[in-house]
């Protein structure tokens, strides 16, 4: 049961850096941005991009991630760090 805590680990971690890590990077300047200055329709249509982009950025890697935690069963923790990397 120990040697499956470095694998929790790192499914865990990687899930939740996908999920709060992408937005906080790409969505929220953007959002802020539109709130608070866009004044042009370009610079509004730039930060809609952004959103968009950024959404689908974190539905992406949610979804690879998801695979990842699917196969963790399969590998020990030092071949699922090198699945990981590869992939």
């Amino acid at each position: 049961m120990v040697s499956l805590l470095p694998l929790f680990d790192i499914c865990v971690g990687q899930f939740l850096t996908c999920l709060y890590s992408v937005p906080l990077c790409y969505v929220y300047p953007a959002l802020l941005h539109l709130k608070a200055v866009a004044q042009t329709r370009r610079q509004k249509v730039a930060d809609y991009l952004m959103i968009v982009f950024g959404m689908i950025a974190a539905v992406y890697t949610t979804v690879q991630t998801v695979k990842v935690i699917r196969l963790a069963p399969l590998f020990n923790g030092g071949s699922l760090m090198f699945f990981i990397y590869l992939s």
